[in-house]
């Protein structure tokens, strides 16, 4: 899904094969009307990757072109960009930016829509290899305005808690290894676990409180830029220390963003 919204904050919304849709009633949704509010006109607010077309096709672009005009574009990628292997075989294609053997495949999407741009992304580091390119988080930007701060708590009936939900290497491993050796101390949700499955938002702010630590397992790891998300902010929010599995150099992120941290 992007969102596309014009000098007079008219939204085009389309799916990711550039078809028109209707936009989800959720935080995405909200996020946008933040961003509204927040940045100058026109805007992009980019949520998934852009489906290429058939062979021997091309992407009709025209409405895109049509809504946005000609002013400059701030462009934001909302989930972390894609970092992408060139492909070798192809000579014939200039790939854009200064990555030697990857690229950008959002922002190859803007940059052949011919506009001027202001590309936003939330992998830290990326920025370095590309013009007009700048690090915000977007998904951070606009979570860190929800945050309700709680009255502290120090009753703790777990010392570890581990929220997970989509399965992913990094989770997996961690999750089972504080069930096998810390379960009595641990309270572990993992998405469609039957022993440990996820619990609704009203249980999850309680584990949060009744519990010590918090051990992250952050949507990235594997990774070569730096990023984390809500799931790392709930437990500062929540006045609680944690164990955090991300990308490297995360935590020097978090300084530089202003957090203090370990």
């Amino acid at each position: 899904m992007i969102y596309l919204i014009d000098q007079n904050k008219k939204c085009l919304v389309l799916d990711q094969n550039l078809k028109p849709m209707k936009p989800f009633d959720d935080y995405r949704h909200d996020a946008v009307m933040y961003l509204m509010d927040t940045v100058s006109m026109p805007l992009v607010v980019q949520f998934d990757n852009i489906n290429d077309p058939p062979d021997d096709e091309e992407h009709d672009v025209t409405h895109i072109l049509d809504h946005l005009g000609t002013d400059k574009v701030s462009w934001f990628s909302f989930e972390p960009v894609h970092v992408l292997p060139k492909d070798a075989i192809d000579f014939m294609r200039k790939y854009l930016g200064r990555l030697d053997n990857h690229y950008c495949s959002e922002y190859e999407f803007a940059y052949s829509l011919g506009i001027d741009f202001e590309f936003f992304v939330p992998n830290k580091g990326l920025e370095k290899y590309f013009d007009h390119m700048s690090y915000i988080d977007t998904y951070l930007w606009h979570e860190s305005t929800q945050i309700v701060l709680p009255e502290i708590d120090k009753t703790f009936w777990k010392t570890f808690f581990c929220p997970n939900n989509a399965d992913k290497i990094h989770r997996r491993l961690l999750a089972k290894h504080l069930i096998r050796y810390h379960k009595d101390e641990s309270l572990v949700t993992y998405g469609d676990w039957q022993e440990h499955p996820m619990i609704d938002q009203e249980l999850l702010e309680a584990a949060y409180k009744n519990s010590f630590c918090t051990v992250v397992t952050e949507t990235l790891y594997n990774k070569q830029y730096a990023n984390f998300s809500e799931k790392t902010i709930d437990p500062m929010a929540n006045y609680r220390p944690f164990v955090l599995a991300a990308p490297p150099f995360t935590l020097r992120l978090m300084k530089e963003l202003g957090f203090k941290n370990f």
